[in-house]
């Protein structure tokens, strides 16, 4: 339940940016970043969102097998040439160890 909640928290706030700055369907202004920790590359969540066309609307990059620090989560965010072009970039973590 915690995953599903955290994705439709997602869809809220590109719902909320989309209308505060105008953002258009098929303009990639918002980036998601989902960190999926001690998974496999088959994981279902990330199997779901590569195929949901309910992200078509903004850059979307799934990580797994991760264990993540600072580091690790600025190479990640930094990992595109343009990260600095998008107005805001959401960041979710599932599977996440403590």
């Amino acid at each position: 339940g915690k995953t599903l909640l955290g994705l439709e928290a997602i869809n809220i706030k590109k719902s909320h940016y989309r209308k505060k700055y105008g953002i258009s369907a098929g303009q990639k202004k918002l980036r998601i970043i989902i960190l999926i920790g001690f998974s496999n590359d088959e994981s279902q969540l990330k199997q779901q969102l590569e195929k949901s066309e309910s992200h078509n609307d903004c850059s979307i990059d799934i990580e797994t097998e991760m264990d993540p620090d600072s580091e690790v989560i600025t190479r990640i965010f930094q990992a595109k040439e343009n990260y600095k072009s998008y107005i805001h970039t959401l960041i979710m973590m599932d599977e996440i160890q403590r």
